[in-house]
């Protein structure tokens, strides 16, 4: 799954004057390591002097993303940002040194073996090892509170004593066997760690995932000792399979139903081999399907007649409207039922008026939302004020259109003060 790769102390190979002759990833071997990451694989490359004689190179580059700048005495600039390092370097003047941008793989994996082996006073070059140990150990095993120490002790007894110590005050406790420490996680029992949803829960959501967690890595599932119930009827197309330390099992849940899962004596096998003796079964309780809507007729709203709109009904009938300034006498015949006549009242007095007449009335506009089949009469208040001691009789109707003033005629009713013509 991954490639590690350590270089040491070494700089590479060099000839009978310690000069490098050749890096420590010659070309073969980035070739091979090209083609390898370009397929997926992961690489961890260490050492302090691996990027020597290839941080020119289109391949630290890209897979890297690091590029080096030259040492300028005591400052140093930040290549993504151009900021100054807060931290001054005391280095000799034109060294070298490794300014990191952002990693292209940054879940590589990598662990570096120098050859030959250097003995150097410091937990700086043991601790990639230790830590590296503990994380396989971890992967493939989950200890609990109570089993904690065992997996310290599985790092620690990997390690081989025996090496000699370097000097009289530093003392190495050996070299890791991380392969020992993996057999050791690889042979504790298999436990379940905790299951979803929780047992007996109800109200479960249909979109839920259906776990169950171990204490060990996973290798396989023996589908025929998984079966799930829904309200004790076995659901068919059910799948299980591992995810890490996960079993995760598929199949849709409906509302309102109750399941029974179950993993059978021997269902899961971890990476040791080992699978569970006890059989696994707990039941939970999907959400429940929403109330079916409740039919209730929506509330009569009351409809508002709208001022001068007229409604015909199919028969005679006389409609007075805009607090009495304007008459409606629609004959029989006239309207069919539910046909629209709109009455507005434009203007209380038309801007211009024809040569030599005076306006006493406001200006009607009359729309029908069909033709009309017979004449109806309609009648217009006058404003007795405006006649300013004239006859009324002498009033008359005229219609305004874009030919200018025409007129309609029109016959005085004292009694509704209006002037009454046929339209």
């Amino acid at each position: 799954d991954a490639v590690v790769w350590f270089t040491g102390f070494s700089a590479g190979v060099v000839d009978e004057d310690d000069r490098v002759v050749e890096p420590n990833l010659t070309v073969a071997d980035r070739d091979s390591l090209e083609e390898y990451l370009g397929q997926g694989g992961k690489l961890f490359l260490s050492g302090i002097y691996a990027w020597y004689g290839i941080d020119g190179s289109d391949f630290f580059r890209n897979h890297f993303g690091a590029y080096f700048v030259k040492q300028v005495p005591a400052w140093a600039l930040k290549p993504a940002t151009g900021n100054l390092y807060e931290q001054r370097f005391e280095l000799v003047s034109g060294a070298w040194v490794t300014l990191f941008g952002r990693l292209a793989y940054v879940d590589s994996r990598s662990v570096l073996v120098p050859e030959p082996y250097v003995y150097m006073n410091g937990t700086s070059m043991a601790a990639p090892f230790v830590a590296g140990t503990a994380a396989l150990v971890l992967s493939a095993w989950e200890p609990t509170v109570e089993t904690v120490e065992d997996a310290v002790y599985a790092v620690v007894y990997a390690i081989e004593q025996g090496v000699t110590p370097i000097g009289l005050r530093v003392r190495t406790g050996g070299i890791v066997d991380a392969a020992a420490a993996v057999v050791y996680a690889a042979e504790q029992p298999l436990e379940m760690v905790s299951r979803q949803p929780e047992p007996d829960a109800r109200d479960v959501p249909t979109t839920a995932a259906v776990t169950v967690r171990f204490n060990k890595l996973i290798k396989a599932v023996y589908a025929p000792a998984v079966a799930v119930l829904e309200n004790g009827v076995p659901v068919q197309g059910v799948t299980a399979g591992p995810q890490g330390k996960v079993v995760n099992l598929t199949f849709s849940l409906k509302p309102g139903k109750t399941y029974q899962v179950t993993l059978g004596k021997g269902a899961v096998t971890d990476v040791g081999g080992y699978t569970n003796e006890q059989t696994i079964s707990w039941q939970f309780s999907a959400v429940a399907p929403p109330a079916p809507p409740v039919w209730m007729p929506a509330p009569e709203v009351p409809v508002k007649p709208v001022p001068g709109e007229i409604v015909a009904t199919g028969k005679a009938q006389l409609e007075v409207v805009h607090d009495g300034k304007v008459m409606v006498d629609i004959p029989e015949g006239a309207l069919p039922q539910g046909a629209k006549l709109s009455v507005r009242i434009v203007a209380d007095r038309p801007e211009r008026v024809p040569e030599g007449a005076r306006a006493v009335g406001p200006v009607v506009r009359f729309e029908c939302s069909v033709p009309l089949a017979k004449p109806v009469r309609v009648g217009i208040r006058y404003d007795e004020k405006a006649l300013e001691g004239c006859d009324p009789r002498a009033a008359t109707i005229y219609r305004l259109d874009e030919a200018g003033f025409t007129c309609v005629g029109g016959r005085v009713n004292n009694v509704r003060q209006m002037v009454v013509t046929e339209l």
